[in-house]
């Protein structure tokens, strides 16, 4: 997606499984509706080592922004 495009940032903040960092996540959309981000998946990297993907429903908190 073109960012000059797109209308909102939709931001996510999960939670290692393995150490309980904070790992963070976004998407660039053209609306804010936050169930089309919830039902995404979102590959996660952790300094642990961990990896795995998680919904977005999963996320500790999701917020969204305006973002031209």
């Amino acid at each position: 997606m073109d960012r000059h495009d797109a209308a909102y940032v939709h931001v996510l903040l999960f939670e290692c499984p393995e150490c309980g960092n904070p790992l963070s996540a976004h998407r660039v959309v053209h609306d804010g509706n936050l169930e089309q981000v919830d039902g995404a998946s979102f590959d996660l990297v952790c300094e642990c080592t961990w990896k795995g993907a998680r919904p977005g429903i999963r996320a500790r908190k999701h917020w969204v922004e305006n973002w031209r």
